[in-house]
């Protein structure tokens, strides 16, 4: 039954169509590489943060997190709060990279988000409810073909809720 309710859930995001559930809050997929789109179905946050890790399990690296932060803490640099916005970055050898803020990126909470990344030859596209919003470099020797798993994460998250997790292979 989750397969199938993750299917529906995913046919409303037109670049997630295949999905295999082994919990709820990540997936394993048997391939990834150019081409293939992953990403996440889920209510947007009222506060807090979400995001989604692109994993390879074998080395722990995290090679795009894309992290969506609404009214979520203080900007280290100005003090204000952080705008709504999703931040990506890479953690490679257990080290984080620089930070690539993508602003702004505004859903009304308890709204219906679909964020993904469609993966390229050099890069990722970055894809939230259909539309393009950016290009994320992928991040030293990376190689996203050792991608198998993907994560959802809510941190201090009000009102969101998972609706499904899944990967398009193209």
């Amino acid at each position: 039954t989750n397969y199938i309710l993750n299917i529906v859930v995913l046919a409303t995001f037109s670049m997630l169509i295949h999905t295999t559930v082994a919990r709820p809050d990540y997936i394993t997929v048997e391939k990834f590489g150019p081409g293939a789109t992953a990403g996440a179905v889920y209510t947007a946050p009222g506060d807090g943060r979400v995001s989604v890790n692109l994993v390879d399990s074998s080395t722990g690296n995290i090679l795009l997190h894309m992290d969506y932060r609404f009214e979520w803490g203080r900007n280290p640099y100005t003090g204000a709060s952080w705008e709504d916005i999703l931040i990506l970055n890479s953690k490679l050898n257990r080290n984080w990279g620089g930070e690539q803020h993508v602003k702004p990126v505004y859903y009304t909470p308890g709204s219906t988000m679909a964020v993904g990344a469609r993966a390229g030859e050099d890069s990722f596209t970055i894809i939230i409810n259909d539309q393009a919003l950016a290009t994320y470099k992928y991040r030293g020797d990376a190689d996203v073909s050792s991608i198998d798993k993907i994560e959802f994460v809510a941190e201090d998250c009000g009102g969101c809720e998972l609706k499904g997790l899944g990967v398009r292979y193209d």
